[in-house]
């Protein structure tokens, strides 16, 4: 599973998103709220194609 996580481009999309949203929130240029309304829909991207991923697999 993780193999054919890792090489999707939503994945790394989605990574460069938290890891975006963390540093802007680690460094104060965003609030803690600024950083999960960047986080949430990256995770949600990454569980929904996921999700999509499995049941198309089936």
């Amino acid at each position: 599973m993780l193999k054919r996580l890792l090489k999707t481009k939503t994945f790394w999309g989605a990574l460069v998103a938290l890891v975006t949203a963390a540093e802007s929130v680690a460094v104060g240029s965003a609030s803690l709220t600024e950083g999960l309304q960047l986080a949430i829909p990256a995770l949600m991207a990454l569980f929904l194609r996921d999700g999509i991923a499995k049941v198309a697999g089936k």
